[in-house]
């Protein structure tokens, strides 16, 4: 990417630095992070974590191992999905029965990111938390 071309991204616009994944790269969200995300991301499990991720994507270019782009409002939407189901899985107020219906239902549910390369999601999560908690946080030059 030559010097101009930098000036011109975006600070919200991170591209992959994964090897063979260059062509990826995600946009998030510059505003509406509440301050009790921070809780919610401590105590987020793998299915909340990506959820929880998805919510401030502007938008992506994300692919999986067959090349093939993934659609981010399909991605999304399985995330809060599985998101729910986890949720319910582990919520003692309901019944032992109603807990193994929602297991069940998250067993059986497809991943989105399932077929996407571990690297990549790895990408993903650590540059979420360096923008939230790092870059978004930081004054902006002019």
């Amino acid at each position: 990417m030559s010097d101009n071309a930098l000036a011109d991204t975006p600070f919200n616009h991170k591209a992959c630095t994964v090897p063979g994944y260059e062509d990826c790269w995600v946009r998030f969200k510059t505003s509406g992070y509440p301050k009790r995300l921070r809780r919610e991301w401590d105590s987020a499990g793998s299915n909340l974590t990506l959820e929880i991720i998805t919510r401030y994507i502007e938008a992506w270019q994300m692919r999986d191992l067959q090349a093939s782009l993934l659609e981010f409002a399909d991605v999304r939407s399985n995330a809060i999905e599985r998101a729910e189901m986890e949720k319910r899985a582990d919520d003692m107020t309901l019944t032992a029965a109603e807990r193994t219906k929602a297991r069940k239902k998250l067993d059986g549910l497809p991943d989105a990111l399932g077929d996407v390369e571990d690297a990549v999601i790895i990408w993903l999560i650590r540059t979420f938390k360096d923008f939230w908690l790092a870059e978004l946080t930081a004054p902006r030059k002019n």
